[in-house]
């Protein structure tokens, strides 16, 4: 993930513009909680709605929406890229302080590819990783039907 911030920060320290994010009324208060929890986090670090969730008394279903309404706002972008040489796709997140317009999300540059390192979800959240998603094949619905061996001897057959 992401983030993008004003300069003025002092590193341990997050300080949140009012304009943007603390008095934004367009936002809900859970909106604004979420916004200002992601811009504390370190840039790389990787979150989604079930590790969000896990850290709050909120549930997945209130996290996913407040996550939506970011997103509907221009605080919190998601862009999907696939890679080149390997042909996997995965998901790059950015939160802005200042959101983005319309426009501008679909202005920025393409996202650099690096090859995974390890398997995916071998990290922790909150750690720096790529989410890659796989494609997983579905099994025949028709299995050989095992025969069982005769019995030739003993029986009195």
């Amino acid at each position: 993930m992401q983030i993008n911030r004003i300069p003025k920060h002092a590193p341990g320290y997050t300080i949140l513009d009012n304009g943007h994010v603390v008095r934004k009324h367009s936002l809900s208060w859970a909106a604004r909680g979420l916004l200002g929890y992601l811009l504390s986090l370190p840039n790389g670090a990787r979150e989604d709605v079930r590790t969000l969730a896990a850290k709050s008394v909120e549930g997945r279903a209130t996290v996913a929406r407040a996550l939506r309404e970011l997103e509907a706002a221009g605080h919190y972008v998601r862009r999907t890229v696939r890679d080149p040489v390997t042909g996997r796709v995965r998901t790059v997140v950015s939160v802005h302080e200042v959101p983005l317009a319309d426009k501008a999300v679909h202005a920025l540059p393409p996202v650099p590819v690096t090859p995974a390192a390890g398997s995916s979800g071998a990290g922790k959240a909150g750690s720096p990783s790529l989410r890659v998603r796989t494609v997983r094949r579905k099994e025949p619905s028709v299995h050989p039907v095992a025969t069982a061996p005769r019995m030739t001897e003993g029986w009195g057959c």
